[in-house]
């Protein structure tokens, strides 16, 4: 029986690395520590 198991690390980095190549134009809020609200793509962030 074959695992679902996946041979590369899932990380933070890797999540946006994945989110930029096929959700790049999907836009994205960022909340800045000082309470104002940053409005980019994904592949921005």
């Amino acid at each position: 029986m074959q695992s679902t198991m996946t041979n590369v690390q899932l990380t933070t980095a890797a999540i946006l690395r994945h989110g930029a190549s096929v959700h790049g134009a999907a836009r994205v809020r960022t909340l800045q520590p000082e309470g104002s609200v940053k409005i980019g793509t994904f592949a921005q962030v």
